[in-house]
């Protein structure tokens, strides 16, 4: 079974249930057809032509994610987010992404569906901008 296209753009629009969300996320990061789609989706939005247009405050953090990146490579890493503001984060990884790539962070508290905006490297790592789409809580609501 597959998620259908109007499931993939309302997780990006934020237009979910958590619960639906979460069930969303967790298929994509199973079947690599749904990925594609949810990858083509946020290409298809386009990016900005520049990368740094954020006004809001930044907060700066040190948080373990683990990463899945969504579409043709399925590429896995480790990483760590080192700044987070509303609707974005910047991400530590050990090798560079492409800008437009679309990831999915765990961290022990949630899962992030966001876009790569920019990046540059940073010594030996890489340091990305993602633009956030989607959070879903790990943890369960009483």
């Amino acid at each position: 079974m597959h998620i259908e296209q109007e499931d993939l753009r309302s997780l990006l629009g934020d237009q979910l249930s958590p619960d639906k969300a979460r069930a969303v996320m967790e298929h994509v990061l199973q079947c690599r057809e749904c990925a594609i789609k949810l990858a083509d989706l946020v290409a298809s939005k386009g990016s900005p032509p520049h990368p740094e247009r954020r006004s809001l405050v930044r907060s700066a953090a040190s948080i373990p994610v683990k990463i899945h990146v969504l579409g043709l490579s399925e590429a896995r890493m480790e990483g760590q987010i080192i700044e987070s503001s509303e609707g974005g984060l910047k991400v530590r990884l050990p090798q560079p992404v492409f800008t437009g790539t679309l990831l999915q962070l765990r961290t022990d508290r949630n899962i992030y569906m966001g876009e790569v905006r920019h990046g540059r490297a940073v010594g030996s790592q890489f340091e990305a901008g993602l633009k956030i789409y989607a959070v879903t809580s790990l943890l369960k609501s009483d």
